[in-house]
């Protein structure tokens, strides 16, 4: 789970819920760094770079250590109800979307289905619970690294060439009133 240290409340609901339904792994998020005086802009650009930054330094630890599949929850994923995370055997590979933000033609869309699904016209944003089998990590990593901006960004362009699945009906979900990525309030993290 990826945490900015400053952030103890976030830290504190994530575990309040997880910790009972699987071992849980925080990795310290990277603060994105600006001056003062910096414009909403540069802010937003710094953020964006620490978000793909810290699911870089996850990636890399998770490859290294060999766990298949894994999931990268950020401290905004809550559950959207009981929660089984043996669907995670089943699991195609590709990009594992446990909870996403749905869009087609820059509006929210619903999604249907049960179980893994996959849904080329549509583009999946938000990184709050995203899971990975062992080729797809590696694809990831090597995509993020390769091309700058934030990880939710790079995911989107990502999913043109890489299988997409998301699973249904939608196991987690941005908390409300933490980090508003259809406002752009991306610092939030």
């Amino acid at each position: 789970m990826v945490n900015l240290e400053k952030r103890k409340d976030r830290l504190e609901t994530f575990m309040a819920w997880a910790s009972k339904i699987f071992d849980v792994r925080v990795f310290k998020a990277i603060e994105g760094a600006h001056s003062p005086s910096a414009s909403v802009s540069e802010i937003r650009t710094a953020c964006r770079k620490a978000c793909a930054e810290s699911h870089i330094g996850v990636l890399e630890e998770a490859i290294r250590e060999g766990v298949y599949p894994f999931v990268i929850f950020e401290d905004d994923a809550e559950p959207c109800g009981e929660v089984d995370m043996s669907i995670l055997n089943s699991a195609p590979e590709g990009l594992l979307y446990l909870g996403a933000l749905p869009v087609k033609v820059k509006a929210r869309v619903p999604l249907e289905g049960q179980g893994w699904c996959t849904f080329p016209s549509i583009k999946l944003y938000g990184t709050h619970a995203i899971a990975y089998r062992k080729e797809t990590a590696e694809k990831v990593l090597e995509w993020i690294k390769d091309r700058w901006g934030n990880s939710d960004t790079k995911l989107v362009y990502l999913q043109r060439y890489c299988d997409t699945w998301v699973y249904l009906p939608l196991p987690f979900k941005q908390a409300p009133g933490y980090s508003d990525i259809e406002k752009r309030r991306m610092c939030r993290r």
